[in-house]
């Protein structure tokens, strides 16, 4: 039943976002890289995210009979991304639903949400560079924590900070061109007091766990496609106990697509190949001897729509007319992306006529006062 209930909602949510048109600002993000600019002000997107991995495990014993398993972990997620600001920008994020293979446990319906705030889009406006900040809080709404093949959750609010910094030649339209993206985080799990357990022993978290997570993405869009490759992973500063799944460190390599068949919406698909340690060290806990510590692929796909972009709501508050009083035909919004690029070349195209004319200019001062400092030489001689 609550399989069910998940489902509906999930095709309720797809549903429901499908029905609305921004501009194309904000889709172009690879998966899971932060890029250091900002959605513009008053711009609202919305981001349905699956993934799922499973693995079949097939037990021989002598004098018993062949048996099979299959070993899963599926997630369902939403987030939504606010602009407030030229530099400020808010985001929550929802796992929805997380299932995960772990013997004697259920699912979560709802699972952890994350509050964030943004403080991006810094940097020189001449130069190709963007920087920002970015602070996270997970809130620990889901039932069940310490799942096998999934990052480390202590069950307490954990906060977390990160740096980013991102690149592109296209200074007025970034995401235009080829862009490059780092992130380096930190995050404080709060676990202190903490009891988990494993074969009935409990196990109590003595200290806080830390860990360092980063991340490095090269974004190349093409027409309607943003070819993307990132690099994820962490590194443990503080371990949790041994009673936990996720206490190592992991690396990932994600190559991902991002279609966008209008300029409002945005579909992404993309695979996690792990790069690390499948069994970081012999005594791991796992949940059987054949089964990794975290998942050696993983298939994501997400729907992305900008719901309320700046220019669409500007265009729909204007009512234009022309000098006999009829009203202008509508403009798109890559219309009107257009025009102010034209305008934009038209104004660099100016500049360089400008330039070449005060550089001959310049010639034509040098060569007259060459002609007069000879005239002057003559005359003295004379």
């Amino acid at each position: 039943m609550k399989r069910l209930i998940f489902i509906l909602n999930y095709l309720l949510i797809c549903s429901i976002v499908n029905g609305y048109a921004a501009n194309s600002q904000g889709l172009h993000n690879p998966l899971y890289i932060i890029p250091a600019w900002n959605l513009n002000k008053g711009d609202l997107t919305i981001h349905a995210h699956s993934k799922f991995y499973f693995k079949n495990e097939v037990f021989e014993k002598r004098h018993r009979p062949t048996t099979a398993c299959t070993y899963w972990d599926a997630q369902g997620a939403v987030n939504m991304q606010y602009g407030i600001g030229q530099f400020y920008e808010i985001a929550i994020s929802q796992i929805v639903y997380q299932d995960n293979h772990k013997s004697g446990k259920g699912f979560n319906l709802p699972d952890d949400l994350f509050l964030k705030f943004k403080y991006a889009s810094l940097g020189s406006k001449t130069l190709p560079i963007n920087y920002g900040v970015m602070i996270t809080s997970r809130l620990p709404l889901a039932e069940y924590h310490n799942l096998p093949f999934e990052p480390y959750a202590g069950g307490n609010i954990e906060f977390a900070i990160h740096g980013l910094l991102s690149h592109s030649s296209n200074l007025l339209f970034p995401e235009d061109a080829m862009n490059l993206h780092l992130n380096l985080g930190f995050i404080h799990h709060n676990d202190k007091g903490e009891v988990f357990s494993i074969h009935n022993i409990k196990y109590k978290q003595k200290s806080n766990s830390k860990q360092f997570v980063y991340g490095l993405a090269l974004v190349y869009p093409i027409a309607k496609f943003d070819f993307s490759l990132e690099f994820y992973g962490n590194r443990l500063i503080k371990k949790p106990n041994q009673a936990v799944f996720s206490r190592y460190n992991y690396s990932y390599l994600t190559p991902g697509i991002t279609y966008r068949p209008y300029y409002w919406m945005a579909v992404i698909f993309g695979m996690d190949i792990r790069t690390s340690s499948g069994i970081p060290e012999s005594d791991a806990r796992r949940l059987s001897p054949e089964s990794p510590v975290y998942p050696g692929w993983r298939l994501n796909f997400g729907v992305k729509i900008n719901l309320m972009a700046k220019l669409q709501r500007r265009h729909e508050k204007q009512s234009e007319f022309n000098f006999l009083g009829e009203k202008k035909p509508e403009k798109t919004i890559y219309d009107q992306i257009t025009e102010e690029r034209q305008e934009i070349e038209s104004a660099e195209m100016e500049l360089a006529r400008i330039k070449e004319e005060r550089r001959k200019m310049d010639e034509m001062l040098k060569r007259l006062r060459n002609v007069l400092e000879f005239k002057e030489d003559e005359t003295g001689k004379e």
